[in-house]
């Protein structure tokens, strides 16, 4: 794959580090999860933009693998 096979897309895509429970942060967030946040989130600690309370319970999913699979992707031939 070349990167200008998925030129479509790049605006859409989302890195994130999940160094530890506690140290979350986003890596990459493209243009258009921008546009629709309404503020920069690259380089954003994720836990220390949510309420207090949800903070513990999401931190601890933090750390697990994930993987996000685009099923209907058309990027030509």
């Amino acid at each position: 794959m070349r990167l200008e096979d998925i030129t479509g897309i790049l605006p859409w895509i989302t890195l994130v580090d999940a160094f530890s429970e506690t140290e979350i942060s986003f890596r990459l967030a493209g243009t258009m999860i921008r546009e629709i946040m309404g503020f920069e989130l690259t380089d954003r600690h994720l836990l220390e933009m949510m309420e207090p309370g949800y903070r513990a319970s999401r931190g601890a999913r933090g750390t697990h693998s994930h993987t996000a699979l685009w099923r209907h992707l058309d990027l030509g031939d």
